[in-house]
């Protein structure tokens, strides 16, 4: 594969990833299978192997990515693809909207980006950095016009992502040497948690640090350069939704898709 001339976005790709080298659980498993079946895009399923074989030719990963915990790994991956490629990206969780339309809409705009719209402002989730801060006023008075970061489908290379990317690596190349002096031992690792041998975490980064923290307000700013459109998926398996359509699909996809996943 090309990657030094390929671009995500004109080929419709969808990425998702399961950083971590442990086993999917059955749900997870469900839901990737949703993902491949109902968006009508082409995905690009990445494990904590294969997206080694994505890093560009001409942009190495940053250093301190192999200290980063699982979850923190996805989210900076998230914003290394979708700017290096562009394209779209979808956290493992049940799909059951197309994208193609979505893809369409955004190739036929100006627009750099597209993303299921934000509804409420308590999903402005972020970290404790953010305590006092009166920006965070700001994006919630505004959430409705931003998009979340669950899903959404980014033109490459364009200012925003540029923009997006480089704060990612300067965080990263502030916390570089305290990451390698305290790597991730928990694939949620934060500071404080109580690890599986009773000590408590000296990991330094929050949970959404390379999330949210940087995600929503980059959104923000360019709220008005984003389309919105419903492609948000759910993580429903232990619940139900009044979705039309939405039970039997659930229902379809644990006949069919759960036998396939090998007996743990």
């Amino acid at each position: 594969m090309d990657l030094l001339n390929l671009d995500a976005f004109e080929r419709e790709y969808i990425f998702c990833m399961w950083p971590g080298m442990d086993q999917i659980s059955h749900d997870r498993v469900t839901e990737i299978f949703s993902i491949v079946s109902n968006t009508r895009c082409p995905v690009v399923f990445l494990n904590g192997e294969t997206y080694k074989k994505w890093e560009h030719p001409s942009a190495p990963f940053h250093p301190a990515i192999k200290y980063l915990s699982e979850c923190m790994l996805s989210d900076y991956l998230r914003v290394y693809l979708t700017h290096h490629y562009g394209g779209g990206y979808t956290d493992i969780k049940f799909a059951f909207k197309a994208w193609d339309t979505a893809f369409s809409l955004l190739r036929n705009s100006d627009a750099l980006g597209l993303g299921y719209p934000l509804t409420s402002p308590t999903q402005i989730g972020m970290s404790p950095l953010f305590d006092g801060n009166p920006l965070v006023d700001e994006y919630k008075a505004y959430c409705t016009e931003s998009i979340g970061h669950v899903a959404f489908i980014f033109k490459r290379n364009t200012e925003m992502t540029r923009e997006l990317y480089d704060q990612t690596h300067a965080v990263l190349d502030g916390r570089y040497e305290q990451l390698k002096a305290n790597p991730a031992k928990h694939q949620k690792d934060q500071p404080g948690r109580i690890l599986a041998d009773g000590s408590v975490s000296n990991y330094p980064m929050h949970y959404v640090e390379l999330g949210p923290d940087l995600f929503i307000p980059m959104m923000h700013k360019y709220r008005h350069r984003l389309l919105k459109y419903d492609i948000e998926p759910l993580h429903a398996f232990h619940f139900d939704l009044n979705i039309p359509g939405f039970a039997e699909s659930k229902k379809d996809f644990l006949k069919c898709y759960l036998p396939m996943h090998p007996s743990e």
